[in-house]
């Protein structure tokens, strides 16, 4: 008998497995991924095939659209729906800056418009749309442009159509022209993708080819359903939209992958582009009307998960199969298994369907077939959504080898008369059952553990160790702080503790000052009086009793009590007696048990957070320090940090000076205007005019 060995696919948000068409939530667990879609619209008849425009995704849902019938690019705001067009009022008729606006691509500093009237391809700045030149060398009819991450410009370019890459000069990159061109043979869509990535579209081959921006293809073209004809595309992170002339849907793949189709869309499409949040925008002809498909208002047709080869050993063979989800009505997860005595693996036909997602592997095997040819474990998960689009969530895949064979524990009989295995496939039913609920009490530890328990239930473990998580953490950050609950109840109630508190509620990184640190020794002619050293506020030893006799030579003579009664060397009602432990301690108690937090201004801007502040403060500080928080406010310093009307204001007239109430240079002024000179005028030194 060998040990069980197990094996999981998902180690906490880490899935050892190739996933497509899913995303992961904060915890791990897989759905259905999200995409763009429309409303439902009404029956739409074709054809699909229309001729090609422009779109460009700007920054805030802001897009730029080639109205190539209306000669014209029109720039639309996407926070206060504003407009701009291109050109703007006052164009020469007689020489228009578009005569068929067709491609669009912009960057972080220009925008292109591919325009085949003219021959050319115009640029501008981005910013404030200020032309700065046209392209024309080398060039036919540019009717599609693109931007690679680090600036280069692609075109295509003329019928038939040829891709092109231009210089920083504007002339067409010879090898670079012949590197692409014996592997595409009718270029006729265009985007840029991440990392220097190029996607073209070629309608030769019916394939959708990437290239580097050097011209080296990247991995395998990309193809789609039976009878797919792939027309304007675009690309955003590891996506891409294909819009598919033969049926008017719109594909998305993702890493290479098909996913489906854009649901609530059926039309021809002109040109796509994805916006930074995730928007689809679409353009269906040649004028400025352009589609939106939200983001993330649906999900994808189906996801999967691969996993495998998995080993068993040598003389060991894999028993059983689980697949542990939550499966909405009508929605479905099919679990697939194939296994073998090498590592070669499945075809399309050799996978076996699981009759359920808990499976014992040999009800799937011929009862001839021995362990050792169930070595090697691939495994497939299948995950569809309902007709509402609800999704399955996938939370674990796991496998498991040969366990204890219940029969042992029963009389031999049994097992010498079970030849076709009935009973030891109940029994090992019962045996999953019983070591499902095993597993949950060897996953207990797991429960109080911040880095395996769900996100839901952090508050909860946070209510057990009585600590307060901060607002507005990310998951994991979450995850990091209980982790350091116990090294943090380790440090509170102690200086640096308070600090670590302070930094962890309200984001400030604060600085201490202790007044006991700062204290200078007297020294003989060296001692400056309040800075150096200072008068105690009573007898450093304390009050001290002389005899009788000094007493009585100190009343006056007509026997009235005395304004105040000097005993020995003490002032009764100043000086007062002290225990012996705490002689000398009137030295210090002004700064003993003291600090200062000092706070920079720019950290603690509005009310609100200087009351937490505060409020942390109080709580976290040791109970027998005296906390005093002071924020400090930049100074004023001519052309370093004095920007008027940031940190500097220009004040009016102060107060004037007043005897025994103001401080010279401090907060006193000499009262009365300042009389300016004009020209021509005499001026007096001290009266209309001060020397600088």
């Amino acid at each position: 008998m060998y040990p069980t060995r197990y094996a999981q696919v998902r180690d906490r948000r880490s899935w050892q497995a190739t996933v497509s068409g899913l995303i992961a939530d904060d915890d791990g667990r897989l759905s259905l991924a999200k995409i763009p879609a429309l409303a439902p619209p009404e029956d739409a008849v074709g054809p699909w095939d229309c001729s090609s425009s422009g779109l460009a995704a700007a920054a805030c849902c802001s897009v730029f659209v080639a109205d190539t019938a209306g000669a014209r690019i029109v720039y639309r705001d996407g926070l206060c729906h504003d407009s701009v067009v291109l050109p703007g009022p006052g164009g020469d008729a007689a020489a228009p800056m578009f005569v068929t606006p067709r491609g669009i691509a912009i960057n972080r500093f220009r925008l292109a418009v591919a325009d085949p009237g003219q021959g050319a391809v115009l640029l501008f700045t981005i910013d404030e749309l200020r032309q700065l030149g046209r392209l024309r060398q080398g060039l036919v009819a540019p009717w599609a442009v693109a931007f690679s991450d680090d600036g280069a410009l692609f075109v295509l370019d003329g019928t038939p159509s040829r891709l092109l890459r231009l210089e920083a000069n504007g002339q067409p990159d010879a090898a670079f022209a012949r590197a692409v061109a014996s592997r595409i043979t009718d270029p006729s869509a265009l985007a840029a993708g991440d990392n220097n990535t190029m996607f073209v579209v070629d309608a030769g081959t019916r394939q959708v080819c990437r290239f580097t921006a050097q011209g080296a293809p990247v991995d395998a073209p990309l193809t789609g359903p039976p009878g797919w004809q792939p027309g304007a595309i675009a690309a955003r992170g590891l996506r891409l939209f294909v819009a598919d002339v033969a049926t008017g849907r719109i594909g998305i793949f993702e890493a290479g992958r098909f996913l489906g189709d854009v649901p609530g869309f059926r039309g021809p499409v002109s040109a796509l582009a994805v916006g930074e949040d995730g928007q689809l925008f679409i353009k269906c002809g040649q004028d400025e009307v352009v589609l939106i498909a939200c983001a993330d208002t649906a999900v994808v047709d189906r996801g999967e998960v691969l996993c495998g080869p998995w080993d068993a050993g040598e003389r060991d063979g894999w028993e059983r199969a689980v697949v542990d989800a939550v499966v909405p009505q009508w929605a479905s997860v099919q679990l697939d298994v194939y296994f073998a005595d090498n590592e070669s693996p499945p075809t399309a036909s050799a996978w076996l369907p699981s009759p359920s997602g808990d499976v014992w592997l040999d009800s799937l095997s011929p009862l001839s077939q021995a362990a050792p040819a169930r070595r090697f474990l691939w495994l497939r998960v299948r995950l569809s959504a309902s007709a509402q689009g609800d999704s399955p969530v996938l939370a674990q895949l796991r496998a498991a080898t040969a366990d204890e064979d219940y029969r042992r524990h029963l009389p031999s009989v049994y097992a010498e008369q079970d030849a076709d295995a009935v009973l030891q496939r109940m029994l090992a039913l019962a045996r999953g059952e019983i070591g499902d609920g095993e597993r949950a009490l060897a996953d207990l530890p797991r429960t109080f553990s911040a880095q395996f328990l769900p996100s839901g239930d952090l508050a909860w473990l946070a209510g057990w160790l009585a600590f307060g998580l901060p607002d507005g953490l990310e998951v994991d950050a979450r995850r990091a702080v209980l982790a350091r609950v116990q090294d943090l109840y380790l440090r509170r109630g102690t200086l640096a503790g308070m600090l670590e508190f302070l930094h962890l509620y309200t984001g400030v990184r604060a600085r201490l000052i202790e007044p006991f640190r700062h204290r200078h020794l007297w020294q003989l002619d060296s001692a400056a009086l309040g800075f150096d050293t200072g008068l105690p506020p009573a007898a450093a030893d304390g009050m001290l009793v002389a005899d009788s006799n000094l007493l009585r030579d100190t009343d006056p003579t007509w026997g009235c009590a005395p304004e105040r009664v000097v005993v020995g060397h003490a002032v009764v009602g100043v000086d007062r007696p002290v225990e012996r432990g705490d002689l000398g301690s009137v030295l210090f108690d002004d700064q003993a048990h003291r600090i200062t937090v000092l706070i920079p201004a720019g950290q603690a801007p509005d009310a609100e957070t200087r009351r937490r502040i505060r409020a942390v403060i109080d709580a976290e500080a040791p109970a027998h320090v005296v906390c005093e928080v002071c924020f400090i406010e930049p100074p004023l310093r001519l052309g370093m940090t004095a920007s008027i009307g940031i940190d500097t204001i220009v004040a009016g007239d102060g107060a004037p000076l007043r005897l025994a109430q103001s401080h010279w240079n401090q907060d006193a002024q000499l009262g009365g205007a300042v009389r300016g000179v004009g020209s021509g005028q005499p001026a007096r030194i001290g009266s209309s005019l001060v020397l600088g």
